[in-house]
């Protein structure tokens, strides 16, 4: 397997979170938070898919825990409505 095979440019980047605009995805790509890329060629940057893929994973996992932290709110606040009577 080459080297390639294992990389990514921003297109590959736009086709794995859905298709979103040019914008969002050099917004996504120059956030702290997303991996550093492994280099700039002529054609732009590429990134690691493994990193890319890790990128991926953790941001659903923290959507996800903050899904969950508003339900649970919610139904606390339910709760806390009924034994107030309301």
């Amino acid at each position: 397997m080459g080297m390639a095979e294992h990389l990514m440019g921003a297109g590959e980047i736009r086709e794995r979170l859905g298709r979103p605009s040019r914008q969002r995805v050099y917004q996504i790509t120059t956030d702290p938070s997303f991996p550093k890329p492994y280099d700039e060629l002529q054609m732009g940057k590429v990134w690691r898919i493994k990193d890319v893929d890790a990128w991926i994973t953790r941001m659903q996992d923290e959507r996800e825990n903050i899904r969950m932290r508003r339900g649970a709110r919610r139904i606390d606040e339910t709760h806390e409505a009924v034994a107030e009577g309301g």
